[in-house]
């Protein structure tokens, strides 16, 4: 990523595919998305490289929200069910098993989506206030428990960003404890997109995807019954 002071960015050494650009800056993410919708609002990159995953012919990244919420409207022309969430092309049985309702059209998502919604209405949502007040006191203090047993620090992310809406998720679920962390672990590998940091063998990353995969199902199967 090169950024000139005087020039501003350099538009041809945009890649958004480039691990590198997502650990930049946000000014200079932000820099480089307004520069996109100004002057490239479809910009087409090269897929990533992702080990044991083949790569495939490229996407377009579209960066105006009026753009966005024209195709969001077109699911005729703009397919979400083949893979919304993923840049790489996955088999529809794959798609079938690891897909959600991001990755849904109409009338399926919209079938769907009444269902879920029930559990959102104003009402609902009122009897689980209390919970999620709740819940982050409980987790801001086992923070800061775990701050004074240490060095005096904390993890943003492992202390308070993903226990927070872990909890709040799996107590809407009836997800117990015990398994929470299972669900945490399992999620964070399926939503990775290969990142290293979460896949720890990366010369099987395709492994990784379909046990955490079956670990989830296992868990949903059990509850289920």
């Amino acid at each position: 990523m090169a950024v000139d002071a005087a020039s501003g960015l350099d538009l041809g050494s945009i890649d958004l595919s480039d691990r590198d650009f997502w650990l930049e800056p946000p000014e200079v993410r932000h820099a480089v998305f307004d520069r996109l919708r100004n002057e490239r609002p479809f910009a087409f990159f090269a897929e990533p490289e992702i080990p044991g995953m083949v790569v495939g012919p490229g996407y377009w990244a579209v960066t105006r929200h009026a753009d966005l919420d024209a195709i969001s409207s077109q699911p005729q022309v703009f397919c979400s069910g083949k893979g919304a969430v993923s840049i790489q092309d996955i088999p529809a049985d794959l798609h079938e098993f690891y897909g959600s309702m991001i990755s849904m059209d109409d009338p399926r998502h919209a079938r769907i989506r009444r269902i879920v919604s029930k559990a959102f209405t104003p009402r609902m949502l009122e009897r689980v206030v209390d919970s999620v007040r709740g819940i982050v006191d409980d987790v801001l203090a086992q923070a800061r428990r775990t701050a004074e047993a240490g060095d005096g620090t904390l993890d943003v992310v492992a202390d308070l960003a993903a226990p927070i809406p872990l909890r709040v998720i799996c107590d809407m679920m009836g997800v117990p404890a015990d398994d929470r962390a299972l669900v945490l672990s399992a999620s964070n590998v399926i939503l990775s997109g290969g990142d290293p940091e979460l896949i720890e063998n990366q010369d099987e990353p395709l492994t990784a995807l379909f046990e955490a995969g079956m670990a989830l199902a296992g868990v949903m199967e059990r509850l289920a019954a």
